[in-house]
């Protein structure tokens, strides 16, 4: 039972794994992701990710370094997956 706490905002994929944190719900946000495919010169394309992330909650030069390497992790995590997808096809 959640006690009617929306937790849409609050939910991180960790290794198959959902946390559920209320607490953190608004003080971090993933906004707009971007997929691109870039031609390499000696054929292939390169996938880049770019993504928005809003951190709201101070002290922020404290914060910051962290929520960036989760961000990076995950960012990897997601793009290691792609690739895993796109090299079975």
């Amino acid at each position: 039972m959640d006690g009617g706490v929306d937790h849409t905002s609050a939910k991180i994929l960790l290794r198959q794994r959902i946390v559920i944190a209320p607490h953190l719900n608004g003080y971090f946000q993933t906004g707009e992701t971007r997929f691109t495919l870039v031609p390499m010169a000696r054929g292939g394309n390169r996938l880049t990710v770019d993504t928005v992330s809003v951190l709201r909650i101070d002290p922020a030069l404290y914060w910051q370094p962290l929520a960036r390497v989760a961000i990076r992790l995950n960012l990897s995590r997601v793009l290691q997956d792609v690739k895993q997808k796109a090299e079975m096809h």
